[in-house]
């Protein structure tokens, strides 16, 4: 039951009918199910730990952050609807859904189908807006309705497309091809030159995995410089990007994002708050969004934040990477490889688009947990049973083995080594560092 109401979330994340079907404007569709999807799920917590994976001990961090970053701003609002406590609590439980419903490859493989063939539909559905701020855009319905939004939706979609095409079986090969053809002319239509961008990382990223000797990833990388070369060239769009500086949209967001630098050594270490930049109520006049998911996290959640938000990132990508060339099942194997190319996308995507608290994004790591908690229990599975640890080679005893092996608390040991730790500090300087010196390149 768990699992069927999951997947009937994960269709709402993205495909939400009370924004686009006038009948149901203003239900909470959502909320509905989220509110009836909660007592199954505890359920399943008996005997299981609420964190079980480095991904989980990062989101949920990523919640206290947000939480904390309301003492700089207004504490008595974190109760609020839209606040940390109750507002971005909602998406955690999201994610706790995804995290802990999906244990097993079917349930897996099932989930990704899932967005997959949602974000296809989107696709299908978009047309030229005719009215309103976003008029003569290319754009989908519902939270899609503006072209970079729409985009960016692609670039997640088209990676899991090309992975189905490339190690799926005959019928999600064809399914893939499909919806990888779909999606570059859905992409090209919208002309958003990040989501563009985003979209050729995300697919390039998923044909990099499938090269393992180092000729050839060599050899990727030339092929990748030149086809980026060649895809600048024939879109006039893209080729924009080299010239940014004599372009006004794009200085207007070096220049905000210049603008979060000096905001951040206001209150470096907790930030402004979360959604506070949407308020406008800096000490410096704000006019346009961030555009920028990491400078967003840094000005709002302050460096602890931002070290934060890329530890996620960086558990993420790293597991995937990991399984998408060592899984031993080719399910597995697959799945890790969308979900590489989707992590891959947004990555680049969040250097023009600030996603940073949408239930949709935050839903898609909750899969990447789910990968790793698959991948982890088959593999102690496997150990048990080579060595007969099970008892006595019963099948039945295999299920829980894993959860056993995890201990006794509220989250599983050794989430995070020191070395890891000291590797997210580095991307957190490295993430800074970038973004000053691009910075003061631009005002040159």
């Amino acid at each position: 039951m768990l699992y069927a109401g999951v997947l009937l979330f994960l269709m709402l994340q993205f495909l939400r009918p009370q924004e686009f079907l006038p009948f149901m404007h203003g239900w909470r569709v959502v909320l509905i199910t989220m509110i009836a999807l909660i007592p199954p799920w505890i359920a399943t917590l008996q005997g299981k730990k609420l964190l079980r994976t480095p991904h989980d001990l990062f989101l949920f961090a990523f919640w206290i952050m947000c939480c904390l970053s309301y003492l700089n701003y207004w504490p008595s609002h974190m109760l609020h609807d839209d606040g940390p406590v109750i507002g971005f609590g909602k998406t955690v439980i999201c994610y706790l859904f995804v995290a802990h419903a999906i244990d097993t490859r079917r349930k897996l493989m099932g989930s990704i189908w899932t967005v997959m063939l949602m974000l296809l539909l989107i696709a299908l559905m978009a047309e030229t807006v005719e009215q309103g701020p976003t008029q003569g855009q290319y754009a989908s319905i519902g939270m899609f309705n503006n072209r970079n939004d729409f985009a960016y939706a692609i670039a997640l979609m088209l990676p899991i497309g090309a992975a189905f095409m490339w190690r799926g079986d005959p019928f999600a090969k064809i399914v893939g091809a499909g919806v990888v053809l779909a999606g570059v002319v859905e992409i090209v239509k919208t002309g958003s030159r990040g989501g563009g961008l985003a979209a050729l990382f995300a697919v390039y990223a998923t044909l990099y995995v499938l090269v393992k000797s180092k000729p050839g990833r060599a050899v990727m990388m030339g092929v990748g410089l030149i086809g980026l070369t060649f895809t600048f060239w024939l879109s006039p769009r893209l080729a924009s990007v080299g010239q940014y500086q004599g372009d006004r949209s794009a200085m207007g967001r070096v220049e905000i994002w210049s603008q979060c630098l000096r905001l951040a050594k206001q209150h470096p270490i907790i930030g402004w708050g979360m959604r506070r930049w949407d308020k406008h109520d800096f000490p410096e006049k704000v006019k346009k969004d961030t555009h920028n998911s990491y400078m967003r996290a840094l000005v709002e959640l302050g460096y602890v934040g931002l070290f934060v938000y890329l530890g996620l990132l960086y558990f993420c990508l790293r597991d995937a990477l990991r399984l998408a060339r060592d899984a031993p099942h080719p399910s597995i194997r697959v799945a890790a490889l969308a979900m590489t190319g989707v992590l891959a996308g947004q990555i680049v995507g969040s250097l023009f688009q600030t996603r940073l608290y949408h239930a949709f994004v935050i839903v898609l790591f909750g899969v990447c947990s789910s990968l790793r908690l698959v991948a982890d229990r088959e593999e102690t599975e496997l150990k048990a049973m080579d060595a007969g640890a099970a008892a006595a080679g019963d099948p039945a005893e295999l299920p829980g083995l894993w959860e056993r092996s995890l201990g006794a608390g509220f989250m599983s040991r050794g989430l995070l080594t020191k070395k890891e730790f000291y590797r997210i500090v580095a991307l957190t300087a490295l993430c800074w560092v970038v973004h000053k010196l691009f910075i003061m390149r631009s005002f040159r």
